[in-house]
C-alpha cells in the first residue's frame, strides 16, 4: 500500500503543515523577521510517529528557506538535530551576534 505525503507551506499562519494519506500528520511551525526564519516547533501527531515523517518535513522546510534565501534560527530541537546530523544545512542557520 503506497503512502501519499504531502506538505503544504501555509505563509498565512507562518507553518508547513504535514499531511499522510490527506490526514493531519504533523506541522512545523515558524515566526519570520526579515529574510529570517525562526523555527519554534514541530510536530508529528500520534500515531503518524517513528516513520521519519518529521525529518522529511523539517527538510522540506529548510529547502524552501534556501530557495527563498532566508537564514534560519533552529529554536526547536528536532530542527537543530537535523541540521546537526545534515551538515550541508548548516549554511541556513543565522550567525548570532557577538
Amino acid at each position: 500500500m503506497d503512502t501519499n505525503i504531502e506538505i503544504r507551506h501555509d505563509e498565512e499562519h507562518s507553518r508547513f503543515d504535514l499531511f499522510v494519506d490527506g490526514r493531519a500528520a504533523g506541522v512545523l511551525e515558524y515566526q519570520l523577521d526579515g529574510t529570517v526564519a525562526t523555527m519554534f516547533h514541530t510536530e508529528v501527531f500520534g500515531e503518524f510517529g517513528g516513520r521519519g515523517l518529521g525529518t522529511v518535513l523539517v527538510r522540506e522546510a529548510l529547502g524552501v528557506a534556501r530557495s527563498r534565501g532566508w537564514s534560519i534560527v533552529p529554536a526547536c530541537w528536532f530542527v537543530r538535530d537535523y541540521i546537526r546530523a545534515h551538515e550541508a544545512d548548516a549554511d541556513l542557520v543565522a550567525a548570532t551576534p557577538s
